[in-house]
This record gives C-alpha cells, sequence and structure tokens, in this order.
C-alpha cells in the first residue's frame, strides 16, 4: 500500500532516472589480434575523449600561437633574485594567457587589432622609404611593424653618444618609440637618421616558433578534412569541431595578417643613449605624436601595467592605430570581417542535435547575432549621425548611440558565452552516428 512517504519520494526518484539516463556511459571494447600481424588499423570508432581533446588541442594551438604581443614592460635590474625572475616570469605569461582568454571569447577583436596594424604601417611606409633612401638605411615594413610593437628606444643611461640639454622630467626608461615619433623626429630634424638595423636582426630578435606552428597548421588541416569527410558521409559533426572550424578560420587570417610582424621580442633595441636625460627639445615633439584615440579594447584588463600618464611607456597591447581618424575605418571592418566569418561558421550548426529545443533555438539568434549585430550597429550609426545635422535631435541621437553600443555589447558578449558553454555541453549529447571514426583519424593530429 502506497503511503506519504513514497509519494514524496517519487519525484526525486524521477528525477533521478532522468539524469541518469541523459549521462549514461558506454565503453567501446575492440577485439585484439590473436597472433602476430604487420599491422592493425585504427578502430572505427572514436569516444567523446577523442573529439574533446583534439578540439581543445586545436583551440589553444591556434590562440597562442596567433599572438604577437608588443614589447613589454621591462625589469631594468628591479626585483632582483630568483623571485623576481618568477614574478616578470608569470607577469609575462598572464598577459600572453589574457589575451588568449580574449581571442577565445572574441576572435574578431585581434583580427581588428591586426588589420589596423597593417593600416598604420600602410599610412607610413612610403615617408619612411624617403628618408631611409636618403640616409642610406634599410626600412621595411617588418621595420614599421616592429616599431609600432614599441621596438625602437631611447635609453638614459651609459655611454653619452648625445649632447644632453634636458631638466629632470618623468618618462620611462627605456622610452619606447612609435613610427609616429620616430617620424615626428626625423622630419624635424632632431634625428640626424633612421635607425639602421637589418630585417635579418629584426627577425633574430622574433621569437616565431616555426615548429608549433608548423603543428597548429597540420591539425587545423587534418580537423578539416574530418569535417569535410564526417559532412560527405552524413555522420555527426559536433558543435564543438564547428567551432573549432570557426577558430582555425580566424587562425588562418590573423597568419596571413601578421606574417610580416614580428613575434614575441621582449627586449627593445635602443637607437640612442643618453648619459642623464633624454634631451629637451624631443619631449614636446614626442608627446605630441602619441595617438589621441582611445584604445580598441578596455586597457583595465588587457593593457600593459602603466601609468597613462607616463610619457615613452611600453606601448599597450589594446592600442591598434596611430591616428585616430584612419584606425576608426580600420578597426569597423576588422570586427566586421571577424564577426561575420566567426558567426556564420556557427550557422552551419543549425539543424544539428540539441539537448532541448529551446536551446536549438537560442543557438540560432545567438548565431545570427555574432553574424549581423555589427552591420545592424553600422547602420543605426549611419541613421543616427545623419540626425545630427538637426541640432535639436543632437542629444537624442547621442544618448540613443550609447545606449545601441550598450545593448550590442552585453547582447554579443551573452550570445558568445551561451555559444561557448553549449559546444561543450552539446558534446554529451551527440546521437551514435558522431562515434563512428572515418580513415581521416589515421592522419598524423594530436587528441
Amino acid at each position: 500500500m502506497l503511503n506519504y512517504h513514497h509519494l514524496t519520494m517519487a519525484p526525486s526518484l524521477l528525477l533521478f532516472a532522468v539524469v541518469a539516463q541523459g549521462y549514461e556511459t558506454f565503453h567501446i571494447q575492440c577485439t585484439s589480434p590473436s597472433r602476430t600481424v604487420n599491422f592493425v588499423s585504427s578502430a572505427d570508432k572514436r569516444g567523446t575523449t577523442d573529439i574533446l581533446f583534439s578540439c581543445l588541442f586545436t583551440i589553444i594551438t591556434c590562440t597562442w600561437t596567433v599572438q604577437h604581443l608588443n614589447v613589454p614592460e621591462q625589469r631594468e635590474g628591479r626585483d632582483p633574485g630568483w623571485l623576481g625572475d618568477i614574478k616578470w616570469a608569470s607577469k609575462r605569461a598572464w598577459t600572453s594567457t589574457k589575451w588568449m582568454l580574449l581571442t577565445v571569447l572574441a576572435p574578431e577583436l585581434l583580427l581588428a587589432l591586426s588589420l589596423a596594424d597593417i593600416r598604420a604601417v600602410d599610412s607610413t611606409i612610403a615617408k619612411f622609404r624617403k628618408f631611409a633612401a636618403e640616409d642610406g638605411v634599410p626600412w621595411t615594413r617588418v621595420h614599421s611593424h616592429f616599431a609600432n610593437m614599441g621596438g625602437f628606444a631611447f635609453r638614459v643611461g651609459g655611454d653619452t653618444t648625445e649632447p644632453n640639454d634636458a631638466p629632470s622630467v618623468s618618462y620611462s626608461n627605456p622610452y619606447h618609440l612609435a613610427t609616429s615619433d620616430i617620424l615626428a623626429l626625423r622630419e624635424a630634424g632632431l634625428l640626424k637618421k633612421l635607425p639602421s638595423i637589418s630585417q635579418e636582426e629584426i627577425s633574430d630578435k622574433s621569437k616565431s616558433d616555426g615548429l608549433i606552428r608548423a603543428i597548429t597548421v597540420v591539425q587545423i588541416i587534418w580537423m578539416m578534412v574530418q569535417i569535410i569527410v564526417r559532412a560527405s558521409r552524413n555522420l555527426t559533426i559536433s558543435q564543438l569541431e564547428i567551432s573549432v572550424l570557426a577558430f582555425a578560420s580566424c587562425a588562418i587570417f590573423l597568419y596571413g595578417l601578421n606574417w610580416e610582424k614580428p613575434k614575441g621580442v621582449q627586449v627593445p633595441c635602443a637607437i640612442m643613449t643618453y648619459q642623464g636625460e633624454i634631451p629637451r627639445s624631443f619631449l614636446p615633439i614626442l608627446k605630441k605624436s602619441k595617438p589621441s584615440a582611445p584604445p580598441l579594447v578596455n586597457p583595465i584588463w588587457v593593457g600593459v601595467e602603466l601609468k597613462d600618464n607616463q610619457q615613452g611607456g611600453p606601448i599597450r597591447n589594446n592600442v591598434s592605430h596611430f591616428d585616430a581618424s584612419f584606425s576608426t575605418y580600420s578597426d569597423f571592418w576588422g570586427l566586421l570581417i571577424g564577426s561575420v566569418i566567426f558567426g556564420a561558421i556557427h550557422l552551419a550548426a543549425w539543424n544539428f542535435m540539441f539537448p532541448t529545443s529551446i536551446e536549438r533555438t537560442i543557438w540560432r539568434i545567438a548565431s545570427i547575432f555574432c553574424t549581423s549585430s555589427l552591420l545592424v550597429l553600422y547602420g543605426c550609426a549611419l541613421i543616427l549621425t545623419d540626425l545630427d545635422d538637426f541640432g535639436r535631435f543632437k542629444i537624442l541621437s547621442d544618448v540613443l548611440l550609447v545606449v545601441i553600443s550598450i545593448l550590442f555589447i552585453v547582447g554579443y558578449t551573452l550570445a558568445r558565452l551561451f555559444m561557448i558553454v553549449e559546444t561543450f555541453r552539446t558534446l554529451f549529447f551527440l546521437p551514435p552516428s558522431a562515434y563512428i571514426a572515418t580513415w581521416a583519424s589515421n592522419l598524423p593530429h594530436i587528441a
């Protein structure tokens, strides 16, 4: 006979049954040869961990190897001893890790930064080549990228190579110079000639690991081949594999955009050393040549630890430009291209299997939002900008633009976070055909 205790236990047992069924485990068992043979082929099945680890490795290598960070803050004898070694190594590793996490969340930001860097080089390369021909020194696009990373610097201390006429002024030592600084000094005649350093010397400072990048490329090719083969055989492709394809596509674009940019430069090249102070006549020109537009990414989270009022400090990684009016166009098209590529690839999972129909609907909405929201934002900005021509609508249009921008940032962040969580959640609710392996599993890869 049922009593009250049995009735109250029924919902709990039902919930347990649902959870137990939802997370059921299947163990694959394969037979071994009964005698010595010359070759054993791989199993025709793959497990959940095979999918997970191959995708994770590809995502990590893609987002790590595309980082071309600027020259970091210099230690300059601070924090001596092994504890100091650990502190500064951890500091630099954390900067790389932050940018890798940012790339996982929004790879289109890195595309925008890289495209803006290229356009910044394009805007000044003709002037530099003209001065380089006059000075008899080499200057290439690699030199411009190296300068915009903070690769050239003035130093205070050591042997005197130039006269000193400056009082004590607070600035960074070394004093990092961007292309705008070098060009301004050269045009004013304060810098007698451009830095004489060959492209080979700059490449020697670059720490791009060809082996790691080659492994990443091989892993990307393997992932693409596997997805194509599975699609041709109508086998299930996981949402995580689609997400990896999106990261791989962005990585390929970033490899091309950063082909000429040095990587991993840790110490700047001193083009002049002053005993005591940098000449007084240099400082106003250097201060005037600094970028006036705000950085693309919030400096609180990803910026280099540097006081904003310290002149000549390391160039922050979130500064994507040296000309405010020039950068707005570059940043927008970089973000647009990145968001369309990344979002459109996720639309491929439109009819994939999801744990619930609600999650499938949210995935579709999030994919469409990530693909098209920037275009919508740009259209709203154009309309509201036109309203500025009418004085009585100017304040209203400015307020609306700020509100729409905030809603865009919040919505985009929520959409990307949902897609990241969902790619891993759906991995535990795949149909049986997702675990059928193809001949692509015999190709070299890491899983």
